[in-house]
């Protein structure tokens, strides 16, 4: 029993960062200000090169990051990748 409730958790856990992943890629290929009238500000822009990597935290009760959601944009203004740890 206790075996199958931890299997069911993981499981719920695994289907949850599918989700999040598919839903980031929903913006692929989107521009980056549709992004940020969507989202709002990152909390963090690197410039690397001729690109900029937004990242936003999600944060538990305590402040702690428990997830961080990437998307990279081309110097066309165009997002070209998702990246999570959800």
């Amino acid at each position: 029993m206790k075996y199958s409730i931890l299997f069911i958790i993981s499981c719920l856990i695994f289907l949850g960062c599918e989700t999040t992943l598919d839903r980031m890629e929903t913006w692929l290929g989107s521009e980056e200000h549709e992004l940020m009238s969507s989202w709002g500000a990152p909390d963090r822009t690197i410039e690397s090169g001729d690109k900029r990597i937004h990242t936003w935290d999600a944060r538990n009760g305590y402040g702690e990051i428990i997830c961080k959601k990437t998307f990279t944009v081309e110097s066309n203004g165009r997002i070209y990748s998702a990246t999570t740890n959800c």
